[in-house]
This record gives structure tokens, C-alpha cells and sequence, in this order.
């Protein structure tokens, strides 16, 4: 018998109207179906469309790629491929400055953040680190305020604040 769950995510995974051949979904299509999924608990159903958001957009659009990336990270992670979600947190981030959205680069370092925490990477070292990436793009970025608050560091210079 299906949870609760899996029963919404068969009428997600099953689109009503087949698609004509040879047509391509939009990445954003395929995003959509996996952040339904995810939410409904399905997560490799999840997983498999935002592997196709991420094959869909390659050329397209990269807001629609950077998120993707950064939501496979976290499934990713959760099912033990932290190196894995390392590696695509740091192509959305990258992605994301590229684009120059500074919400999804930080919500990529976010993410990147989590994964270094929960896998004991981050014992002992300075936040600086995280903070540098962040300043790579040769200013501080719409967050820098809310870190001196947050983290009683400033994100520019790695010091106190």
C-alpha cells in the first residue's frame, strides 16, 4: 500500500497528456516536477529530474541550472555522496556568480556550508573560508551586513567585527 507520499508522487511522475516526440521539456518544467517530489517525500524520483533540469539547461537558462545543481547537492548528500554535493554546490555557486545572482550563489555556498558542517569538515577551522569564496567576485555581495550580526565576523576582511 502507497504512503500518502508515494500517491502524489505517482500523479507528478505520470504526466496526463503524453509529450509529443522529439519535444524537449524546459528545465524549469523539469525543476518544478523535483522540488513536487522532494516535498512529497520521492526523493529519487526527485533526484532523476533534476539530473534532466540540469541536462535541459546546459545552453539555457542558468538560474534554472544553478538551483538544480544546488537541490541535487543536497539530496545527494543525504544519501552519502557528500563529495558529490560538494562538487555540484560549487557549480551552482559558480554558476551563480557568472549570472550575477547573488540570492542563488548564496544560497550554493548555503548548502556548501551544511555539507562541510554535518560532515565534521569545518572542526577547527576558521569560517574565513567560506567567506572568501563569497568576496571572489570582488565585492561583498547583499549578505556582508547580516554577517557581522550573525557571525560577529566581517565577510571581506575575515576578521572580527
Amino acid at each position: 500500500m502507497p504512503s500518502p507520499g508515494e500517491a502524489d508522487a505517482a500523479a507528478v511522475a505520470r504526466p496526463a497528456v503524453p509529450e509529443p516526440a522529439g519535444v524537449a521539456r524546459p528545465g524549469a518544467d523539469w525543476l518544478r516536477e523535483g522540488r513536487e517530489l522532494e516535498r512529497s517525500g520521492s526523493i529519487a524520483a526527485a533526484i532523476e529530474r533534476y539530473e534532466a533540469a540540469i541536462a535541459a539547461e546546459q545552453t539555457g537558462d542558468q538560474a534554472v541550472l544553478a538551483e538544480a545543481l544546488r537541490r541535487l547537492a543536497v539530496l545527494r548528500h543525504h544519501r552519502g555522496e557528500s563529495e558529490r554535493a560538494r562538487d555540484l554546490c560549487r557549480r551552482s555557486h559558480d554558476l551563480a556568480l557568472q549570472i550575477g545572482d547573488h540570492v542563488l550563489a548564496a544560497e550554493a555556498l548555503n548548502t556548501l556550508g551544511g555539507v562541510e558542517l554535518s560532515t565534521g569538515l569545518l572542526a577547527g577551522r576558521p569560517p574565513r573560508r567560506f567567506s572568501r569564496r563569497w568576496t571572489s567576485a570582488g565585492r561583498a555581495g547583499p549578505c556582508a551586513h547580516g554577517w557581522n550580526r550573525t557571525w560577529g565576523f566581517s565577510p571581506t576582511s575575515g576578521r572580527a567585527a
